[in-house]
Order: C-alpha cells, then sequence, then structure tokens
C-alpha cells in the first residue's frame, strides 16, 4: 500500500478542493492483475493538483490500498472540511476516484470489499457542499444509486462554487452490464486516458482556457465510444447521476495554470503525447481541430495517426514555455494498436509506443589545428555519439594528420562533456563543456624515429543541425580543445609542459537511433 498526502487555497470564488484519489490493480474475486489503475490514479491526483486548483495538501493517493485504508482517507478528509468549514470557508467541494475491479455491488481493493452503500455514505458524510465521484471499472453503472442513471453524451450541469451549491455528480467508465476497457497503447484505462486529455485540453471545446464538468464528460464520453467501438467485447458507454443545484458550470481544470503547454495541429486522425524517458502517455485528442494541452515541463513525444501512417516527434519544454508541433517536425515511425479488456490476459505483442530515441551518432569530415607550425591545418575524421535529447551528454573522438616538410604529425583526442541545447522544427543547436585526452605524434623521416606525448586539458564546443530526411541531420560543429603538452624547444632541450589550443570545425551527418 502506498499512501501519499499531496497548503490549504481556497478556490477563487471562495470554495475548497478536496480529493481523494484511489487506484488498486488487484481485486477480491478471481479477476486478473490490472495493470494501469494506480498509475491511472496517480495521473489523475497529478492532473487535479497541476491544473484543478487543489492544493498538495488536500489530496489523498491511495495505490492498492485497503478498505480500512480509505475509510481513514475519509475520516481525514472530512476533519479537513470541518475545520474549513468552521473556520468561515464558504463551501468545499470533494473530487472522489477510483479504478480498480468491481462486481457491480461492491469497489474492490485487494481482498477488501467496499459496498456500494458503504461508499455512498462515506461520501456524504465528509460535509462537501459538492461531490464529484468518478468510478473507473467493469459494471460501474451498477454502482449508480438509482436506474435514473444512464449514458448520454451529455448533460447541463449549471453550478459554480458558491455557499448556495448542493449535491453530487457520479460518473462512471461504464454501464452496468458491461466491460471496461485497458489499453496497452496508452498505458492506462481509455475512460480514464480519456478524461485526464480532456482535463489537460482536449475538451475545451469552447476555447476559453477552462474545461468545465460538462465538457470534460462530454468528451470522455464521445472518445470512450469510439475508441472501443470496434473492440471485440463491444462498445463502452459512461453513464451518470447527478442531483445538483447552483447556477454556472463547475470548472475542473483552468489551462491558465499550466506548468508548460503543447499545441498540437489539426489534419490527423488523433495525436498521443508521451513523457520521456518514462514512455509515460500524457494525454490524446482527435483530429476535429487545434488543440491546446497544458503540460509540465520535460521531453516528450507525440504520435500522429493518419489512416495507417504513424509519425512521431520530440519535442523539450522547459518551464512556463509554450511549444506549436508543425507537420514538418512529424517523421514516420512504427506503432502497432492493440487493446485489451480491463485486468484480461496480455498476449505477446510489440510495445505500442515506439522507442524513445536514445543515441544520436554523427560522421563527419574534419580540420584541426596542427602543434607545429610547419603543420598548421590537418585533415581528418569526426566521430561521436550523443543523447538525443537537446541537453545531455557527449562522447566524441577526433583523429587528424597531416605532412610537414620532413615529418608527419598525427594528434588522436577523447572528449567527454555535456552539452545544453534546444531544437526549434527541424533545427537543433548545442554548446558545453568536456574533458579531453589524447596523444600527438609525429613521425621524423630523416631520424626513422616517431615522437610522441600525451595531451589532456577541457573544450569548449558548439554544434548545429538540421534535419532533412527522417531522422537524418546534417550537423556543424567546433571545438577549442586547451590541453597540455610535453613539448621540446629542440632536439636537445628537456620536455616541458605547455598549454596550446588546438582548434577544430566538422561537417558531416547524423543520425538518430
Amino acid at each position: 500500500m502506498v499512501v501519499l498526502a499531496l497548503a490549504a487555497t481556497a478556490h477563487a470564488d471562495g470554495a475548497r478542493r478536496f480529493a481523494i484519489v484511489v487506484g488498486n490493480n488487484t481485486g477480491a474475486s478471481d479477476e486478473p492483475r490490472l495493470r494501469y489503475a494506480e498509475a491511472d490514479a496517480a495521473k489523475v491526483a497529478d492532473t487535479l493538483v497541476e491544473l484543478g486548483d487543489v492544493a498538495r495538501t488536500d489530496v489523498t493517493v491511495l495505490g492498492g490500498g485497503s478498505a480500512l485504508a480509505l475509510r481513514t482517507a475519509f475520516d481525514t478528509t472530512k476533519r479537513r472540511i470541518g475545520d474549513w468549514h468552521a473556520g468561515g470557508g464558504t463551501s468545499a467541494i470533494l473530487f472522489f476516484y477510483y479504478s480498480g475491479h468491481s462486481d457491480g455491488i461492491s469497489l474492490e481493493l485487494g481482498p477488501d470489499r467496499l459496498p456500494r452503500p458503504e461508499l455512498r455514505a462515506l461520501l456524504a458524510s465528509t460535509g462537501a457542499d459538492v461531490r464529484v465521484v468518478i468510478v473507473d471499472t467493469c459494471r460501474g453503472g451498477s454502482l449508480l444509486a438509482t436506474k435514473s442513471g444512464r449514458a448520454g453524451s451529455g448533460f447541463d450541469v449549471r453550478l459554480e462554487d458558491e455557499p448556495t451549491t448542493r449535491g453530487e455528480v457520479f460518473l462512471t467508465s461504464s454501464a452496468a452490464n458491461e466491460i471496461a476497457l485497458e489499453s496497452k497503447e496508452v498505458a492506462g484505462s481509455l475512460f480514464t486516458h480519456h478524461l485526464v486529455s480532456g482535463l489537460r485540453g482536449a475538451a475545451d471545446s469552447s476555447g476559453d482556457g477552462k474545461v468545465t464538468l460538462g465538457e470534460a464528460y462530454a468528451y470522455a464520453y464521445a472518445r470512450t465510444r469510439s475508441s472501443t467501438a470496434e473492440t471485440f467485447v463491444g462498445t463502452q458507454h459512461p453513464t451518470f447521476e447527478y442531483t445538483l443545484t447552483g447556477e454556472g458550470d463547475l470548472v475542473l481544470t483552468s489551462l491558465v495554470q499550466r506548468d508548460a503547454a503543447l499545441v498540437l495541429p489539426s489534419g490527423y486522425d488523433r495525436m498521443i503525447v508521451v513523457a520521456l524517458p518514462r514512455r509515460a502517455v500524457v494525454a490524446e485528442v482527435s483530429g476535429d481541430g487545434q488543440r491546446r494541452l497544458a503540460v509540465a515541463g520535460g521531453h516528450y513525444a507525440v504520435l500522429a495517426f493518419r489512416g495507417d501512417r504513424a509519425l512521431v516527434a520530440q519535442v523539450d519544454l522547459s518551464v512556463g514555455s509554450e511549444h506549436v508541433v508543425a507537420a514538418v517536425d512529424l517523421t514516420s515511425t512504427n506503432v502497432d494498436r492493440w487493446v485489451q479488456t480491463k485486468g484480461s490476459e496480455e498476449s505477446d505483442v510489440t510495445a505500442a509506443l515506439p522507442q524513445s530515441r536514445g543515441v544520436l551518432v554523427s560522421a563527419a569530415g574534419s580540420i584541426n589545428t596542427g602543434v607545429a607550425n610547419e603543420t598548421p591545418a590537418l585533415g581528418g575524421a569526426h566521430v561521436e555519439a550523443s543523447a538525443a535529447r537537446p541537453t545531455g551528454w557527449v562522447v566524441a573522438v577526433d583523429a587528424a594528420t597531416a605532412r610537414g616538410p620532413t615529418f608527419r604529425e598525427t594528434t588522436a583526442l577523447a572528449s567527454l562533456g555535456y552539452g545544453l541545447g534546444s531544437e526549434w522544427r527541424r533545427f537543433r543547436a548545442q554548446a558545453g563543456v568536456a574533458v579531453v585526452a589524447g596523444a600527438v605524434w609525429q613521425a621524423v623521416d630523416s631520424m626513422a624515429r616517431t615522437d610522441a606525448t600525451g595531451a589532456y586539458g577541457a573544450e569548449l564546443f558548439v554544434r548545429l543541425g538540421i534535419r532533412v530526411l527522417g531522422p537524418l541531420s546534417v550537423t556543424l560543429g567546433g571545438a577549442l580543445p586547451l590541453v597540455v603538452l610535453q613539448l621540446r624547444a629542440d632536439a636537445t632541450s628537456p620536455p616541458h609542459s605547455t598549454l596550446i589550443a588546438l582548434p577544430s570545425a566538422w561537417l558531416g551527418l547524423q543520425l538518430a537511433l
């Protein structure tokens, strides 16, 4: 069991928001173990904290917990809401989310069961003025209090976070006799996947930067139906039931509070955003129009589907930044899609998400400065490997040679460094520092001997690249190594340490692996 308490703040219009988020991969029955219920709960909690105006100390996340742990979470939240009201707080909103197994009568928490009447009583006992309940489980519609719960594309909920608002909204991922589905492709339940996508901006049909309860449900309903329409178990229909009073729209998330944002283009059947390197699916949008998704800063892959084609782009987002994904950013990739019954045994299939490109390999021709005055320029080769992200490690080897009047000079340097960089569409730039070690040889013709000296030091480097075709780029770079060498003034003098600069430049090709 993992229990994580996620600074008490009031909503902009006076209400304070609380959340209990539960995920359990195991059930009390003989159902197979779920893959993604606990991960789905973590996604929902992160979304509520990042965009839903829920303070971290007002969120309780139960991953793999027992029925006792859930009852304790309700007691703790009840005390917090009571303290809020006693201190003059006007209104409290409670979000409750559950993902796991259910027999249609009870929630299953490992070997424990929490019956529907007890869940209803626990929710009511918290004293929250508004309760938004989301249950993602098989036969979820059976958990509704009455037979008035129904499937539908949307509902007219009119309320706002004010003291006069009262009531409860109960959303389930499936009807009373339906199976809920998990997808290996999106690494989660389809309903929760589309709900979180909607909350992050895909459901903002009005374009006002806010996602309301009605918008979130309508989006999750439509996308869940379309995603499951062709599965072997049949279409899944989310259901709802509500008893609310008040005026206005309940805003679930505000995209203005975002950490960073991705703007995804229209013209594709669907687009999926994946956080790298964890390969965690963050959100998905359909291709019916441009959408802005609020996400955390980080490194992402964007998958785009059009017909039988799959394309991918990689994006780095710093905190506070916004990136517009363009068609030129997307290159072809192979993606296998697969959907399974929630909790069913998995077959041996290819991983649905593409492996992220972890390494860039470059080969280039180079021009290097020589040590001897008689060899001002050496021609050679530059080979390197680096992290696929613009900011990361770089390993390189330079080898160059040239003939002077009476000798041949050869230089070989290896470097290990770290660069800071950025990408913009097809362009990439990076600059950094590295440590350098190697050797310089001078083969003297008349004396039939080779003089060698070790070299060590540090360098500054810069790299520029432009993607020309798929994973292939043209790269231009330069380095300024400052190395210590053991040199002699003449053949009879003892060697002495000398600091010398050996700048180089190269032009070549780079391949993303």
